[in-house]
């Protein structure tokens, strides 16, 4: 059985880059420097898939927890078999973190991400009603399902965006004692540090861009530079996205709030 002892499930949008650079910096837990790698997503059998996991934890030290994290496991309907895929591979020992952001927020911040590279050219009111991801990607319990039907509700961990944002170093260390990790070996956090922000989101176009979302630079290159080597060359090469719309109306408000199941009125202002 392949060996990992942890993933950082999702949701987008809600803190998982953060979250996953703070726990890279315990020196009991082994995070690769590739986060996204979506192996439990490309259709893999399960030689192919231990093949894959072993190269992904190969600088782990001995006797470190290993894990990884891929939002793309909590994108229902897109990938429908990653939580069977992962106990079948892993078995029931699996721990799990999940992080979840109030889910009007985080649909604007996922449109503003997809806006920021070019992926989206619909109006913000347009795509938040129009494309079903928008509100599907921000329907926790529903994307949370098939994750409590395989391993159980003791083998998840949920954490609040808006809690990990207002005491970061206490719900880090909240989520290392759950993972097995001692939170007094965890180093002090660069608390005021947010990773992929939208607010120096680098864009990338034509050749560029093709060359960053190829499975060649995500599979060989990107696993090799550390996460400092790409910042910088990203900030070095990449020009500065342009801003993006973030305000929505009212009815678009109304419609989120209702598909969310959320009374009207509440949610971010």
């Amino acid at each position: 059985m392949a060996v990992c002892d942890f993933l950082i499930i999702g949701a987008m949008k809600a803190g998982t880059t953060s979250l996953y650079r703070d726990l890279r910096r315990h020196p009991d837990l082994f995070l690769p420097e590739q986060k996204e790698p979506e192996l439990l997503c490309r259709g893999l059998d399960e030689t192919a898939l231990k093949r894959a996991y072993a190269r992904l934890f190969r600088k782990a030290g001995p006797g470190s927890l290993r894990g990884e994290a891929s939002t793309a496991y909590t994108k229902r309907p897109d990938h429908p078999v990653v939580a069977q895929t992962a106990r079948a591979l892993f078995g029931p020992g699996l721990k799990v973190v999940y992080m979840e952001r109030e889910p009007v927020s985080r649909a604007i911040s996922h449109y503003r991400h997809n806006f920021l590279e070019g992926t989206q050219d619909l109006d913000i009111d347009q795509a938040l009603t129009r494309c079903s991801k928008y509100v599907d990607y921000g329907r926790y319990e529903w994307q949370l399902q098939p994750w409590l039907e395989a391993f159980g509700p003791g083998a998840i961990l949920r954490v609040r965006f808006e809690d990990f944002i207002a005491d970061r170093d206490l719900h880090v260390r909240r989520v290392c004692r759950y993972l097995g990790a001692d939170p007094a070996r965890l180093p002090a956090l660069e608390a005021r540090r947010i990773y992929n922000s939208s607010s120096d989101k680098r864009v990338a176009t034509g050749p560029s861009r093709a060359l960053l979302h190829s499975r060649w630079y995500r599979d060989v290159i990107k696993p090799w530079l550390p996460h400092s080597v790409r910042a910088w060359l990203k900030r070095r090469v990449l020009p500065r996205a342009a801003d993006s719309p973030e305000i929505i109306s009212e009815a678009t408000r109304s419609y989120l709030l209702e598909q969310f199941g959320q009374p009207a009125g509440s949610g971010e202002a």
